[in-house]
């Protein structure tokens, strides 16, 4: 679990700051016109990444998915508690409560 929070947490930061580095190289070629094509240049370069990663949302969204579906019967196992969260991710049917969910 873990990892995938890691993951998802690296993948979204680096997303983010693809996304809106490039605003920064953009406004330094405005501000100084000696470094317009170098800096133009980069800010092209950070935009067509961005661009690029339209996978990222769909890829944080799964990880998200999985981890909802490994940590709801960890906490449930853990916690010993009839739970909302227990109940969901644990018991078949709302007329039932497996000993893992039961009050400790």
């Amino acid at each position: 679990m873990a990892l995938l929070l890691a993951v998802m947490t690296l993948l979204t930061f680096f997303y983010v700051v693809v996304t809106n580095l490039y605003n920064v190289f953009y406004d330094l070629g405005d501000a100084y016109p000696a470094l317009e094509t170098p800096a133009f240049a980069v800010g092209d370069w950070l935009l067509g990444i961005g661009q690029e990663m339209t996978w990222s949302l769909a890829m944080t969204t799964t990880i998200f998915a999985w981890l909802i579906f490994l940590a709801s019967p960890t906490a449930c196992a853990s916690a010993r508690t009839s739970a909302s969260i227990c109940w969901c991710a644990c018991c078949p049917s709302p007329g039932s409560v497996p000993a893992v969910c039961s009050a400790a």
